[in-house]
């Protein structure tokens, strides 16, 4: 229950007005299915869920989730945002990615934001969620994490304009770009 103390899913979800039918990209998923197994139920049977990670161990825990919930549309896929074309999804298919806690601990943030943009369809939204400057939480301390202005100019720099922000937690800050 740590996960959810700290960020909402259920809440950041209906903020982003995800719907059925959509295909989404959670670009640094994680092994606990934290943002890919609500977000496959808010897509429905038509829509798709890529859970993208760079370590074949949490892929083959997303394929778990995926038996154990009977999510036929969540698709595990091995990626490496850093490189160009390292995530095997088809260029344009992304109606929108989501990269929590994840751009602080890349070392070619450039490379990532492009092969985020390469991802996406025309009109797309990328969701960054990262943890605040100075946030005051243990965990906040741990992590490597990338400054809200940094975002913005990572984005701009790759062609992506801010259509909004958000406060997904008290420690954490939301930015949405579009493609």
């Amino acid at each position: 229950m740590a996960g959810v103390a700290l960020l909402d899913v259920r809440a950041i979800l209906e903020a982003l007005d995800i719907t059925p039918g959509s295909r989404v990209g959670d670009l640094a998923a994680g092994r606990t299915g934290h943002f890919v197994v609500p977000l496959s139920r808010l897509v429905g049977s038509e829509g798709v869920v890529y859970g993208v990670d760079l370590l074949p161990d949490v892929v083959a825990a997303l394929q778990g989730h995926r038996t154990q919930h009977g999510l036929t549309q969540l698709r595990p896929v091995w990626g490496d945002l850093e490189r160009h074309e390292g995530v095997g999804i088809d260029t344009g298919t992304l109606d929108l990615a989501l990269l929590v806690n994840a751009l602080g601990s890349m070392k070619e943030r450039e490379v990532a934001a492009r092969e985020t943009v390469r991802l996406m369809k025309p009109q797309g939204r990328i969701v960054v969620i990262d943890w605040q400057t100075g946030a005051k939480h243990p965990l906040a301390k741990l992590a490597r994490s990338m400054p809200e202005d940094q975002a913005d100019a990572l984005f701009d720099h790759v062609g992506c304009r801010k259509c909004g922000e958000f406060t997904p937690s008290k420690w954490h800050y939301g930015r949405v770009y579009a493609s």
